[in-house]
């Protein structure tokens, strides 16, 4: 299934494949699910979103992420589909527990988690709703030595953005319960 799925998502194989790629994506086309195959696509994508922290937790944690998932991840939360986004944003939560961001060696990848917050955080509000509880989760993964930066660049910005939302209200005080949990 993951084959397919890798299949759909990144295109056709590339010359010099082995045949065999090529015959089973001819015989799992025929039997697609779907009507036309730009269906069948956004429906992986979304199965995709909706398990990769799942995907993460079965296959290996860490090292699974850095060798297949994150390329995948990398892809998938800036989808044009909102329900695609929805759930990658859902899952942060998860994936940010099942990875160990302080024991990551280049500050780049550690980095990375910071940009997808704020790219999550400037989608529609339905998405940066789902990962404003995270936020004082995902500081706290981080190096000491980092923790502060962070402290001040996300979490003070965050506050003021956080007043004007609808259950902006809810919000402060998840995030203000993890500030002092973490403290």
């Amino acid at each position: 299934m993951i084959f397919y799925d890798t299949k759909m998502i990144f295109g056709n194989p590339k010359e010099g494949d082995s045949e065999f790629e090529s015959s089973l994506m001819e015989k799992l086309e025929e039997c697609s699910f779907m009507q036309n195959k730009s269906d069948d696509i956004d429906k992986v994508k979304y199965y995709w979103a909706y398990n990769m922290p799942c995907a993460i937790l079965v296959n290996g944690g860490q090292a699974f992420w850095f060798a297949h998932l994150k390329s995948i991840y990398e892809m998938l939360y800036k989808d044009m589909l909102i329900n695609v986004r929805v759930a990658m944003s859902s899952g942060f939560k998860e994936i940010i527990e099942l990875l160990d961001i302080d024991k990551m060696e280049k500050e780049e990848d550690r980095k990375f988690f910071v940009d997808v917050l704020n790219h999550y955080l400037i989608d529609t509000e339905e998405i940066s709703s789902k990962v404003l509880p995270t936020l004082c989760k995902l500081v706290s993964k981080f190096p000491e030595n980092e923790k502060t930066e962070l402290l001040d660049n996300l979490i003070r910005r965050k506050i003021e953005a956080i007043k004007t939302m609808k259950n902006g209200r809810d919000s402060m005080i998840s995030m203000l319960e993890q500030l002092f949990d973490m403290f």
